[in-house]
This record gives C-alpha cells, structure tokens and sequence, in this order.
C-alpha cells in the first residue's frame, strides 16, 4: 500500500535527523492521513552528510506536518509543511591520535556497518515497498508487452502410424507481432496507474517551510575572536498555480504543462565577530519549545534565553523578500515556438551584500582550520596519545613520519609525470614539467 511507503520513507529519512521517532505510531498517522510530528530533538550527526568537520551542538525540529488525503488522492493536493527548525553547530576539529592497528580495525567496522545497513535497508525496502509497486509494475509489463516471432517451422515426422507410407505434418510461420497502440493505430505506452498517480502527486506537491534558523559558532578558527554565521529564513511557499496565477490542481494530460509558484520571505545570511557565544546553565535537551523560540530569535544573557535581542547581526546577505515562476511546456508546443522547453523567473525585492574586514579575516581563518584539521586526519594513526610537553620525542617522531609519507608521495607523482614525460617525448609530443607539490605536515 502506498500508506506503507509513505511511513517507510519518513523513518527513513526522518530516522537520521531526529531523536525519538516512533515508527509504529508514525504508520498509524500515515494511516489516518495526517502526519504531526513536534518538538523533536535534532541528533549530533544531523550534518554529517556535508562531509565538513562540524557537529550539532544543539538542534530542534518544531514541526513536520504531512497531510494525505487518502481518499481523494490524486484529486487533492498533498500538503508537506516544516515550521521552526532551529540548528546551533560548532567545529569537529579535534583528532584523537590512535594506533595504525585501531584506525584499520575502525575502517573495517565501518565497512560492515554500512554493509549490514544496505542489507538491511534493501531488506525492507523490498519488504515494505513490494507490496504496492510491483502489482503495477507487473502489469505495465504485460500491458505494453512488445511480442515479435518470425521463421518458425515445426515439422512432424511418422513411420510406423501407417507401415510403408510414411507422412509428416508441420506448422510455418513467417512472422507473428503484437504491440500496443492508440485509438489511432499507433504505437504508444501505457503508464501504469501507480506512476500517473505519483506524477499527479508531485506535480500537485504543496509545500511551506517557515521559521527557519541555523547557525554556526566558532570559537577556535580565530582564537580571541570567537564567530558566528547563520542562515534565517522567515518563510517558504510553492504551489501549483494556473495562468492566471491562481492556486489549481492538474491531472492526466495537464501534467505536461505544469506552473509553480514560489513566494520567498525574509531570507538572510549573517557574519558575527567577537561575539558573545550561545550559553544556558542547563542542558540544551531540556529546554522548552518556548525557550528554543526565545533563544533563536534574541540569544542568550545571562546562561538563559533573552527577553529582547542582544546584539544586532551583521548580515552579508540582509533579509530579502521575493517570488519565482517555473514553467514546464508541453515537447511539442516547446518545438514549434521555438521556446526552451523548462522556464523559470525570479523577482527578489532587493538585494544587499556586504562583508565586513572582520567577517573577511574570520572566513580566512575558518578556511585554515577546515584545511589543517583535514591535513591532520590523514595521519590521525601516527598522532601521539600525550601532549608535546610530556613526550615531545613522540611528536618529533610524528613529525617525521607525516614528511616522510609526504616525500614518499611526491617521489611517486615526480616518477609518474616522468614517464609521463618520456612516454610523451617518444611520441614527438611536447613535454611540460610541473613544480612537484608542497609538502604540509599539520
């Protein structure tokens, strides 16, 4: 059923932002339509998929509402709605040393875990997911099945039915064809019913995020000038509008045709230096839905939310108000006028970029410690369990072996280009050198 699908893909997708999301209690709001998920915590490893060395330090998802009319579906739009999502973030920049032997084995365990996980995945996707989709697929197969036989010849040999008068019988066939077509004779294909019905779904999609606010603090890129950047976002609106730019529903053939409207509010991109960072005198996990509202709209004085904004942002992008049109043509109606089949139109208010000498140098120094802390992963395994003050022979040692895995690379690229070179030379190609890498160890 799609009830099923739709349940599965929101643990599934949910499940690895979230804390807490109760999958047994999630299928039955799927089930009866609407979808209601509120105050929820967001998990450290929220970020992990932007591969950057940051880390959630506090996070909370306000609401998700998700409404499926199930019994007009196909006939009423699906509403996705996101209200407050607010993200605090800070480096991950720390590289605990460890033993060769350590990081293989972790490197091993990670393997099987992502092994066990698509495993596992695949498991219930299928188990999940079958049940809807492959009846459709099944019969989509069937129904646009393209059927081709030709030289056949089945032939019949007796000689013992009638002794002394042997005969044959057989059967011949040129050929034989079979193919879907049109009220006109023509070849076509039938969509199955499952993937116009999910066509009309996404082309209806109604979608409104709103109160949105994530922000990173950094207080070691620029050490005695802690940062702040953040992204604010007031509100997010995209529906499906007719020529007249009018909120309407298409189906079937409309589909080829389709027209969404975006409406934008107070978008904004911030840059703090030498702030005072975010601090509360009790856990992040205990605050109320009302002291999140309070802390990521003012800050925080005093180890508690503000009553009234502390400190002004310093925007690079200041707040900006705006729509957009997109337009999907009909191939044909596109061909004969000579027009790009997709269009899109953008209306911002206005806008203002700016960036501060301050913000400038705190950018710089963040790009430096993103670039050092992936410098120092590479040799995680040679780092030193103790402080240079307590063993500096083993961070001399360190040290060492990093230039020496350095070296040992730039002598593989310099005999690489060299036989790059010789190879090229031997073709009466020209040959051009290149200055060798430089070598960092930290």
């Amino acid at each position: 059923m799609l009830e099923d699908q739709v349940a599965y893909l929101l643990q599934r997708y949910l499940g690895n932002y979230v804390r807490g999301l109760n999958k047994e209690a999630l299928k039955i709001s799927v089930w009866r339509g609407d979808v209601e998920l509120t105050n929820m915590q967001l998990k450290p490893e929220a970020l992990n998929a932007l591969k950057l060395p940051v880390k959630v330090k506090a996070g909370f998802l306000g609401s998700v509402k998700l409404k499926v009319p199930w019994s007009r579906l196909g006939q009423d739009p699906v509403l996705v709605s996101l209200d407050r999502i607010f993200l605090l973030a800070e480096p991950a920049t720390q590289v605990e040393g460890c033993t060769e032997d350590a990081v293989q084995e972790a490197r091993k365990s990670r393997i099987r875990e992502m092994e066990m996980k698509l495993l596992e995945s695949g498991q219930l996707l299928t188990t999940e997911m079958n049940k809807s989709w492959l009846g459709s697929l099944i019969n989509t197969i069937i129904g646009n099945l393209k059927l081709s036989i030709s030289n056949i010849h089945i032939r019949y040999e007796d000689l013992e039915s009638n002794p002394g008068h042997p005969f044959a019988a057989g059967v011949t066939l040129e050929r034989l064809s079979a193919v879907t077509v049109d009220d006109n004779g023509n070849e076509t294909f039938n969509k199955s019913w499952l993937g116009s019905l999910i066509n009309t779904i996404i082309g209806n999609l109604k979608l409104s995020i709103s109160n949105i606010h994530i922000r990173y603090e950094d207080l070691e890129s620029n050490p005695g000038h802690p940062f702040a950047a953040g992204v604010t976002l007031e509100r997010l609106s995209a529906v499906t509008v007719d020529d007249n730019g009018n909120e309407t529903f298409v189906t079937g053939s409309a589909l080829e045709h389709i027209q969404k409207s975006v409406e934008l509010e107070q978008l904004a991109a911030y840059l703090d230096s030498d702030i005072c960072p975010w601090h509360i005198n009790k856990p992040w996990e205990d605050l109320q839905h009302l002291e999140w509202d309070q802390i990521f709209k003012f800050g925080t004085k005093d180890g508690k939310p503000a009553d009234s904004l502390v400190e002004k942002h310093c925007y690079i992008l200041q707040p900006v108000t705006g729509n957009a049109k997109y337009l999907k043509q009909r191939p044909y109606e596109s061909a004969s006028i000579g027009q790009p089949l997709q269009k899109a139109a953008v209306n911002l208010d206005d806008v203002t970029l700016c960036l501060s000498k301050d913000g400038y140098r705190d950018l710089l120094k963040l790009a430096d410690n993103f670039a050092a802390f992936n410098q120092r992963l590479k040799y995680a395994h040679y780092r030193p369990l103790v402080s240079v003050k307590d063993d500096p022979r083993s961070w001399w040692k360190y040290a060492y072996k990093a230039v020496s895995d350095q070296i040992k690379k730039a002598r593989r690229i310099a005999w690489w280009k060299m036989n790059s070179i010789v190879e090229d030379a031997s073709n009466g190609q020209a040959a051009s050198v290149s200055k060798p890498p430089l070598l960092d160890f930290f």
